[in-house]
C-alpha cells in the first residue's frame, strides 16, 4: 500500500503524543500491562470512559509493588488508563456522590487538575469527564528545578471554602485539614499505579503561585501535591523495531531522501500473546532531501494498520504487518483491522492540525538528535515552515 501525500494536510503525528517537563516526542511506546491502549483526544472537553474494576492484583500485591519513581518513558496514557486512574485517585464509587478518597467532615475539597504538555484539565467527578481550563504547558512550573519528564501531572487543589461555614474561617485549622485530603487522593493514586504497573511518585514541590494564576484559583483553593504518572523508563520498547520497518520495508518503496522519518500514533496495544505483540497504529513514513537550511520533503505517505511483534534474541522485531487497503476497501478493511478501535483511529487519522503541530514538534527532535543544519521544513507546493 502506497498513498503519496505532498500536501500540508499529510503531516506527521508522533506516537507520544503529550511529554511532559522534556517535550521531545518521540516515537517509542512501552507496555506494562496487558491491555488495549487508545490515545487521549485533546479537545476542551473529554468524556471519560468507565473505570476498570477488574485488575487482578490484590491489595497486599499491591502495597508490596508500591514505590517512588522518578524516571518515565515517553509513552502515551491512554484515556482508559486516564479514566481508571482519576476514578481511583477521587472519583465517586456510591450512589449519594461520596468518593474513593475520604475528606475531612465530607467536606470533598480535593480537586484534581490533569496538566500535560497540551494544557490542563480539571477532573470533574460528577460527570465522568475531563474540561480543559487552558492550553498553556504547566508542567516546567510543576516540575520546578527537577526535571520530570512524565507524560502527565496530577495536580491536587485545595479549596477551602467547602469546608461548614463554621470550621472554613479557622484557615490554619483547614488548610492542615486539606493537607490531610490531599495525602488521601495521592496515596490512593499511588496503590492504583502500583497496581496498573504505573510509575510516579508524591510530590508537594512546585510553583504554586504560578499555577495559581494559570488555573485561574480562588484565594481560597491551594495547589497542595501532585503526582507525575507515566510508564517506568525501563519498560519494553518496541519503537526500534517499529522504526526500522517503517524506514527499511516501506519508506523504501518511496522516492528516495537523505533521510527518512517514521512517525505514528498508537492506537492500541495487545501484550497477552508475546509470541505475537499486536500494535495498532496510524503509521507514516517520509524522506526529505536537505537544501540550503530547509528540509524538503520529497516522498511518503499514511500506513495505518497493525503490526505483529515478536522478540528475536535480545531485540524486537515486526514479524508481519496487516495494513488498511487503499481505494474502496479503505473503509472495510480499517473496520476488520481496528475492530473496536475503529473510532479512535478515525479520530486521530482526520485530526490534521494536531497532526501538523506534532510533526513539526518531531522533525525538530529529529534535527537536533542528527546534528543536521536545518531550520525550514517544506512540503512540495507549500510554504515553508520554521522548526521549533
Amino acid at each position: 500500500m502506497k498513498k503519496n501525500i505532498l500536501k500540508a494536510t499529510a503531516s506527521v503525528l508522533c506516537a507520544a503524543a503529550i511529554t511532559a517537563c522534556a517535550p521531545v516526542p518521540s516515537n517509542q511506546i512501552d507496555a506494562a500491562d496487558q491491555k488495549v491502549r487508545t490515545a487521549i483526544p485533546a479537545d476542551s472537553i473529554i468524556q471519560l470512559t468507565e473505570p476498570d474494576k477488574t485488575l487482578d492484583v490484590t491489595l497486599m500485591q499491591a502495597l508490596g509493588d508500591r514505590k517512588s519513581q522518578r524516571e518515565f518513558s515517553d509513552s502515551l496514557i491512554s484515556l482508559e488508563e486516564l479514566s481508571s486512574l482519576l476514578w481511583a485517585a477521587n472519583g465517586i464509587n456510591r450512589e449519594d456522590g461520596k468518593r474513593t478518597a475520604p475528606s475531612a467532615v465530607n467536606s470533598q475539597d480535593i480537586d484534581i487538575y490533569v496538566c500535560t504538555a497540551d494544557g490542563a484539565y480539571l477532573y470533574d467527578a460528577s460527570q465522568s469527564r475531563l474540561v480543559r481550563i487552558t492550553t498553556e504547558n504547566l508542567c516546567p512550573a510543576i516540575c520546578g528545578q527537577k526535571k520530570l519528564d512524565a507524560p502527565l501531572f496530577l495536580v491536587m487543589v485545595a479549596d477551602l471554602s467547602r469546608y461548614p461555614e463554621g470550621l472554613a474561617s479557622q484557615r490554619e485549622v483547614v488548610e492542615k485539614l486539606a493537607c490531610m485530603d490531599a495525602g488521601y487522593v495521592s496515596g490512593n493514586i499511588c496503590l492504583y499505579c502500583a497496581a496498573a504497573h504505573l510509575a510516579t511518585v508524591p510530590r508537594a514541590s512546585m510553583d504554586k503561585d504560578a499555577l495559581a494564576r494559570a488555573l485561574n484559583l480562588k484565594d481560597t483553593q491551594i495547589p497542595v501535591l501532585n503526582n507525575p504518572v507515566g510508564y517506568a523508563k525501563d519498560q519494553a520498547d518496541y519503537s526500534p523495531a517499529i522504526d526500522a520497518y517503517l524506514t527499511q520495508e516501506i519508506g523504501s518503496q518511496y522516492a528516495k531522501g537523505k533521510y527518512c522519518v517514521p512517525f505514528y500514533t498508537i492506537i492500541g496495544l495487545d501484550e497477552s500473546n508475546a509470541d505475537d505483540i499486536k500494535v495498532w497504529g496510524d503509521f507514516w513514513v517520509f524522506n526529505y532531501n536537505q537544501v540550503d537550511d530547509t528540509l524538503k520533503c520529497v516522498s511518503g505517505g499514511s500506513h495505518p494498520g497493525l503490526m505483529h511483534i515478536r522478540k528475536t534474541g535480545s531485540r524486537f522485531a515486526v514479524a508481519s504487518f496487516d495494513p488498511v487497503e487503499d481505494g474502496s476497501d479503505n473503509v472495510p478493511s480499517a473496520k476488520r483491522i481496528f475492530g473496536d478501535k475503529y473510532d479512535t483511529f478515525q479520530t486521530v487519522n482526520s485530526d490534521d492540525a494536531r497532526r501538523e503541530k506534532l510533526r513539526a514538534k518531531v522533525l525538530a527532535q529529529y534535527v537536533r538528535k542528527h546534528d543536521i543544519q536545518a531550520t525550514m521544513y517544506q512540503d512540495y507546493g507549500w510554504p515553508a515552515k520554521k522548526l521549533e
